[in-house]
C-alpha cells in the first residue's frame, strides 16, 4: 500500500471527529505547572482536536505552563513544545500526531524516500477491524479497544464492530469491558479480528454465613462484610484480628505492637466505653478472640455491621459480630500442605537525639546561661569524654516472624477430615519480649442419608515472654542522657544496684527509666493452654426442613509469673523486696443450641428462615500467690514460691460466673430476586441482672430493592445495583465483664 493511500485512510477515518475541514478552530486555555499530557487533554476537551502519541515519549518530570485565550492550534503547540524535543504533524484540521522529531510541525506530505521516525505514528498506521461478541455469540458495545502503550483508543459500535488505526502490523490490542475479564491480542499481521469476550466470574451468588443460617451474597439486606482470605492470606499474623487490617470497610483494627497482644478490632466505631470487643463465632462457638486461633487454618470471615445483620445474637452484638469457619477437608485422596514464613520486623524511624558531644555541649550552655555549677558527672564527661550511649539502638532489636504449617485433609462422598498443625514465633523488636504459640486442628464431617454431624476440634498453648515494670520504652529511650552507660562497674557502689545498671543519680540527674535493667530485672512469664471445640448433629426432615443441635465447649488455662530480682532501674527508686507472684486461672465456656431451618421457593417467592434456642454458661476461676526474699547462689536466683524466705500472701475466687439464654429467629423473603425483606428478633434473659431486669428484646427489620432488576432500569456499566435499609436494637452484655459477677441486690 503506498503511502499516499495510508494517509487517504487515516483521513477516512477521522471523519467522526470533525465534519467541516480547513476551519481553524481557535483555543483558550489557562493551565499552570502540568505535564503535556493534561495540555492535550484539556485541548480534546474544547471537542474538536485529538491528538495521538506514544506514551514513553512524553517527558513526564516536564510541567509547562500556559494562559491563551482565541490562539491557534500552531501557537498553542509552539509555546508548550519549545522546551521539548516534540514535534507534531497534522494528518488533518483536527488529527494531531506528537512525534519526538523536533523539527516536525506541518501537514505536508514527508518526500519520497525519507525514512520516518520511529515514533511517527501516521507513517505505520494500519488500519485493523473487528467484531467483539461474549461467550453466548451476543454483540457487545462500548467496548473499549486500546492499542498497548499508547492513547490510540476507541470503543466498540453497537453491532459489537470497531475500527482502529494502529501504529504497527505487530501491535497489541487491549479490550476491557465492564464485567468481562480484560483480554489482549497481538495482531501479528491480522487486520480482521473476532473477539470473544469471557464474563468475569460473579460472586453473587456466593454463601454468606448470616449466623444459623446460609444466604446469597445478592440477598444481602444487612450490612455484612466478606474478608478476601487471598488478601488476608499475604499477611503474617499472630491473631486473626490482625488479617483484618484494611480489609473490611468500616473495621478499625490497632495493633498494641507487642507479640501476641490482642488487637483492638472496632466494627463501625465504639459501642460502648467499657468495651469495644466485637463477638467472636468460630464454627459456631461463641468465643472471644484471643492469640491461639491461626489464622492459616481459617477459610472464610463475615463481619456482621448493623443491627440488622446482627440482631440474631442480642444481647451480644452490640459491637458487631465477626463469624470464622475454619478449613473443611474435600472429598479425594488425602492432600498435603505445608507452608513456611519468615519475615523480619524492624522500626521504620527512630527519634533523632544528640549524642553525647551534642549534649555535653548543650548541657554546658544550659548551665552557664543560668550560673549554675555543672554537675560533677558532667563536669568529668566534659574533662575526658568516655561514654557515648544510643539508648535507642541498647533497646531496639532486628524482630523476626515465623508461621510454619502442616496439614492432611480428605473425604469420600459421605466423609470428610482435616488436620493440621502449625507454629508461630515473634521476637519482638523490643529486647524481652517475645511469643510462640504451637496449635492443633481436628475437623471432621459425616453424611448419612439424613443425618449428618462432625466436630470442630482446637488445641492450643501460647507462650510469652515480657518485662513488667509498666514502662514505656519508646519515651525512656530518647530522654535517658548519652553519657550514662547501660551498665558499668562504676555504678556498682549505688545502693541498691549491685548489678551497676547505669541511671540517673546526682552527678547526672535525670529520673528516665533503663529500660534495659527492666527487662533484666523483672521478667514476666504467661501461658494460655486452650481447647476450643463443638459437635454437632443434623437431621434433614425434607430437603426444605432441618433440625440441627450444636453443643460447644472453650476451656483454657492461663498460667502468669512475674519474677523481680535485686536491683532499680531509675534515680531515687525505693528498692522493692525480691519477689515471684504467680496466678493460675481457669476459664470455661459452654454453649448449647436448637435450631430448625426452613428453606423452600414457590415460583416467585422465595422463604428461609430459622427458629431456635441457645444456652450460655460462662465462668472463671482464679489463685494468686506471692512471696517476698528470693534466695540466690552466686549468680542464679530461686524462683519457686517454696525457697522464698519473706513475707507469703494467697487469694483467689470466682469472678466471673453468669449463664444466658436466648429465643431467636429470622425470616428471609426474597419475590423474584428483586424485592427482599428480612426479620429477626432475639428474646435474652441474663442471671447478672436482678429478676424484673434479666430480659431483654432483640428486634430488627431490614428491606431492599434491586433496582438493576427493573424493566426501567437500563445502565450498561452497572451489573447490579440494590437500595436497602435497615433498623435494629442490640445489647452489650459484654460491658458487664468489666464488673464481674455480682449477686443483685434489690433498692
Amino acid at each position: 500500500m503506498t503511502k499516499l493511500s495510508i494517509l487517504f485512510i487515516i483521513a477516512f477515518s477521522t471523519q467522526s471527529f470533525a465534519r467541516t475541514y480547513g476551519q481553524e478552530k481557535n483555543i483558550s486555555l489557562r493551565l499552570e505547572n502540568v505535564q503535556l499530557k493534561k495540555v492535550f487533554k484539556a485541548i480534546e476537551n474544547q471537542g474538536y482536536f485529538r491528538f495521538v502519541y506514544k506514551d514513553d515519549i512524553l517527558p513526564r518530570e516536564q510541567l509547562v505552563s500556559i494562559s491563551v485565550k482565541d490562539a491557534s492550534l500552531d501557537e498553542v503547540l509552539g509555546r508548550v513544545l519549545a522546551n521539548t524535543s516534540l514535534g507534531y504533524r497534522r494528518l488533518s484540521d483536527n488529527l494531531i500526531v506528537i512525534t519526538k522529531d523536533r523539527g516536525q510541525h506541518h501537514t505536508e506530505a514527508r518526500p519520497q524516500n525519507t525514512a520516518p521516525p520511529a515514533d511517527d505514528l501516521s507513517a505505520y498506521a494500519t488500519p485493523v477491524t473487528g467484531k467483539i461478541t461474549n461467550a453466548k455469540g451476543e454483540s457487545l458495545a462500548g467496548v473499549t479497544v486500546q492499542e498497548q502503550g499508547t492513547n490510540n483508543a476507541t470503543t466498540s459500535r453497537d453491532d459489537g464492530t470497531f475500527t482502529i488505526n494502529v501504529t504497527s502490523a505487530d501491535a497489541t490490542l487491549v479490550f476491557s469491558y465492564v464485567g468481562y475479564q480484560q483480554q489482549q491480542v497481538q495482531l501479528k499481521g491480522e487486520t480482521n479480528l473476532n473477539i470473544t469476550l469471557t464474563a468475569e466470574t460473579s460472586n453473587l451468588n456466593e454463601a454468606i454465613v448470616i449466623g444459623y443460617q446460609t444466604v446469597r451474597r445478592k440477598d444481602l439486606t444487612g450490612a455484612t462484610g466478606v474478608v478476601n482470605m487471598t488478601d488476608a492470606g499475604r499477611i503474617t499474623a499472630s491473631t486473626v484480628g490482625e488479617t483484618l487490617q484494611g480489609l473490611v470497610p468500616g473495621v478499625t483494627v490497632r495493633n498494641p505492637g507487642n507479640p501476641g497482644a490482642n488487637p483492638i478490632v472496632e466494627i463501625r466505631g465504639v459501642g460502648s466505653f467499657s468495651s469495644s470487643d466485637p463477638l467472636y463465632v468460630v464454627d459456631g462457638m461463641l468465643t472471644n478472640e484471643n492469640p491461639v486461633i491461626n489464622p492459616d487454618d481459617v477459610a472464610s470471615i463475615q463481619i456482621l455491621k448493623d443491627a440488622s445483620a446482627s440482631a440474631i445474637y442480642g444481647s451480644r452484638a452490640g459491637n458487631g459480630v465477626i463469624i470464622i469457619t475454619t478449613k473443611r477437608g474435600k472429598n479425594g485422596p488425602a492432600k498435603f500442605s505445608v507452608s513456611a514464613k519468615y519475615g523480619s520486623q524492624m522500626l521504620p524511624k527512630k527519634w533523632n537525639v544528640m549524642d553525647a558531644s551534642g549534649y555535653l555541649k548543650t548541657t554546658q550552655t544550659e548551665y552557664s546561661n543560668s550560673q549554675v555549677a555543672l554537675p560533677a558527672g558532667v563536669a568529668a564527661q566534659i574533662a575526658n569524654p568516655t561514654i557515648n550511649t544510643d539508648w535507642q539502638d541498647a533497646i531496639i532489636r532486628t524482630g523476626n516472624d515465623q508461621d510454619y504449617n502442616l496439614g492432611i485433609s480428605g473425604g469420600s462422598t459421605t466423609s470428610s477430615y482435616l488436620i493440621s498443625g502449625s507454629y508461630y514465633r515473634n521476637q519482638g523488636v523490643l529486647i524481652g519480649n517475645d511469643f510462640q504459640r504451637p496449635s492443633l486442628r481436628i475437623n471432621t464431617e459425616t453424611h448419612r442419608g439424613r443425618f449428618s454431624f462432625g466436630e470442630n476440634l482446637m488445641l492450643s498453648t501460647s507462650m510469652s515472654n515480657y518485662p513488667g515494670g509498666g514502662i514505656n520504652a519508646f519515651y525512656e529511650a530518647p530522654t535517658m542522657p548519652p553519657i550514662i552507660a547501660v551498665k558499668g562497674q562504676q555504678y556498682t557502689t549505688i545502693p541498691s544496684d549491685p548489678a551497676g545498671w547505669g541511671f540517673g543519680t546526682n552527678d547526672v540527674p535525670t529520673f528516665a527509666n533503663n529500660y534495659v535493667a527492666v527487662a533484666n530485672l523483672d521478667k514476666i512469664y504467661a501461658t494460655d493452654s486452650r481447647i476450643v471445640g463443638n459437635a454437632y448433629a443434623e437431621f434433614k426432615f425434607t430437603d426444605w426442613l432441618s433440625y440441627r443441635f450444636n453443643a460447644g465447649a472453650e476451656v483454657s488455662f492461663y498460667y502468669n509469673r512475674e519474677v523481680r530480682d535485686t536491683g532499680i532501674w531509675r534515680y531515687e527508686n525505693q528498692p522493692p523486696a525480691t519477689s515471684v507472684a504467680e496466678t493460675r486461672q481457669t476459664y470455661t465456656n459452654f454453649l448449647m443450641e436448637h435450631t430448625l431451618n426452613f428453606n423452600r421457593s414457590f415460583g416467585l417467592h422465595s422463604i428461609s428462615a430459622v427458629v431456635g434456642f441457645s444456652r450460655t454458661i460462662d465462668k472463671t476461676d482464679f489463685t494468686t500467690a506471692a512471696a517476698t526474699g528470693l534466695v540466690s547462689t552466686g549468680n542464679s536466683i530461686y524462683t519457686t514460691l517454696t525457697t522464698a524466705q519473706g513475707a507469703a500472701s494467697v487469694g483467689g475466687g470466682t469472678n466471673v460466673d453468669w449463664r444466658q439464654h436466648g429465643y431467636l429467629g429470622r425470616i428471609n423473603y426474597t419475590y423474584n430476586d428483586k424485592y427482599l425483606l428480612t426479620l429477626t428478633g432475639r428474646i435474652d434473659e441474663d442471671s447478672r441482672f436482678g429478676p424484673d431486669k434479666r430480659t431483654g428484646y432483640f428486634p430488627s427489620a431490614a428491606a431492599g430493592w434491586r433496582i438493576s432488576k427493573e424493566q426501567f432500569f437500563n445502565v450498561a456499566w452497572i451489573d447490579d445495583l440494590k437500595i436497602r435499609g435497615s433498623y435494629g436494637q442490640l445489647g452489650i452484655s459484654s460491658a458487664l465483664d468489666n464488673l464481674g459477677s455480682f449477686p443483685y441486690l434489690a433498692v
